[in-house]
């Protein structure tokens, strides 16, 4: 992509990318697996070079596995990459999570290429020596992991959001003994396309101790993003040379980022507005265990191109606008709630205080708010209480539990 200059100074990209990337932070995202497929498309070879490549491909197989099980002794590393072959002539080598050791996407690759150019090196050089009439096989990545740490758990209101493209499927998992939710996944797991998964990393054990030593902390919820073969093909992004170019492009992975989580995304009670804003900045609350296509989500309010779609800063035209207060209405009419059947009651209950948990306290001018209505006193403790009022809403099963 080409930005054009202004005047000598450095080229900036187009209004739009930069608001993108106010939204995007990639350097929160890290690579958490790899998969590398070598493969031969002996279809294409004689008959000759065909017997021959399949002989070799059996005998460097039982070349690798010892190659590998030496290394493992000097780099402990090593022990979280998984080989296996197939029947198809495949060969591959998985770099699970716990090998790779930073923070940040860029030094993981850093990292996992120098293995790779140690193993495609091997490939070459044992197919030279075979003297087989076709380039050795080439590396595609067949499985990328990529993930984002957030503050926050599952035990207040979170959000699935996926695309309506495929059948993806939204599963919540809960904790064996405790009765509470740890996490949730979008989609099916063998897809070749995308599938998403959140969980709570102070409940999967086995990983506890890479993450500590990782990250520094297990008080977190994993976002994790699985981009496989078919999906990678259509963003450019099939041998690991195209791999490596392509994440040295900030505006690439930005748009990559971008894709990925308005196909598939959990929003928590945790996180911050920039990071809802991609999604809907005022959209909060949560689905009573459902999730929401990302069409219908769209539809609940309208899109901007402001990353605060709600914010309204001091001097803009729109601060002069006086909105109708239906205080008196409502309070005319409270004479006939009596009428509203117990289900329409606490639906309407929990309408209204949704309503002041993302607008009132999310979006409005506090301080202008306290000038213009002297007998209100909003601080952290009334969000506190509508959020916790609202908690209670939540969890009451209507159809269950309330009959009208």
């Amino acid at each position: 992509m080409e930005y054009t200059t202004n005047h000598g100074k450095k080229p900036q990209p187009p209004l739009a990318l930069q608001n993108l990337f106010k939204k995007i932070n990639i350097k929160s995202f890290f690579i958490d697996y790899i998969s590398v497929n070598w493969q031969m498309d002996i279809t294409k070879f004689s008959k000759h070079d065909r017997l021959k490549s399949q002989t070799w491909f059996y005998d460097f197989y039982r070349v690798l596995e010892e190659r590998i099980k030496i290394l493992k002794e000097n780099y402990p590393e090593l022990y979280n990459i998984f080989l296996q072959r197939d029947k198809h002539y495949n060969i591959k080598i998985d770099f699970k999570g716990k090998f790779f050791k930073d923070i940040t996407y860029k030094h993981d690759i850093k990292f996992f290429y120098k293995w790779f150019l140690e193993f495609d090196n091997m490939f070459s050089y044992y197919w030279t020596k075979c003297r087989i009439e076709h380039k050795h096989p080439r590396a595609t990545i067949s499985r990328l992991d990529l993930a984002t740490h957030k503050k926050g758990s599952f035990l207040k209101a979170f959000t699935p959001i996926r695309s309506n493209k495929g059948k993806n499927l939204v599963d919540y998992k809960s904790h064996e003994k405790l009765d509470f939710l740890t996490g949730v996944s979008i989609g099916k797991r063998n897809t070749n396309w995308t599938y998403f998964r959140a969980y709570d990393k102070r409940f999967e054990e086995d990983g506890i101790q890479h993450c500590l030593n990782r990250f520094k902390t297990i008080d977190v919820v994993r976002k994790e993003w699985m981009l496989k073969s078919k999906f990678l093909r259509e963003n450019n992004i099939s041998t690991v040379l195209s791999f490596i170019e392509y994440f040295k492009k900030d505006e690439l992975v930005t748009s990559l980022i971008r894709k990925i989580r308005l196909g598939k995304d959990v929003i928590l009670h945790e996180d911050n507005s920039l990071y809802r804003s991609l999604h809907d900045y005022r959209y909060s609350s949560s689905v009573d265990g459902g999730y929401i296509p990302l069409k219908e989500f769209r539809k609940i309010v309208k899109e901007t191109t402001n990353i605060f779609l709600n914010k309204v800063d001091q001097g803009d035209s729109n601060t002069s606008v006086t909105k109708w207060n239906p205080n008196k209405n409502l309070r005319g009419i409270v004479k006939y709630v009596g009428n509203m059947t117990r289900n329409e009651f606490f639906a309407f209950q929990k309408e209204m205080l949704k309503r002041i948990e993302s607008e009132r306290f999310e979006s409005c001018n506090l301080k202008s708010l306290n000038e213009n209505l002297e007998f209100i006193d909003w601080d952290q403790r009334d969000f506190e209480t509508i959020t916790n009022m609202l908690g209670i809403l939540r969890s009451v099963k209507i159809k269950k539990v309330i009959t009208a």
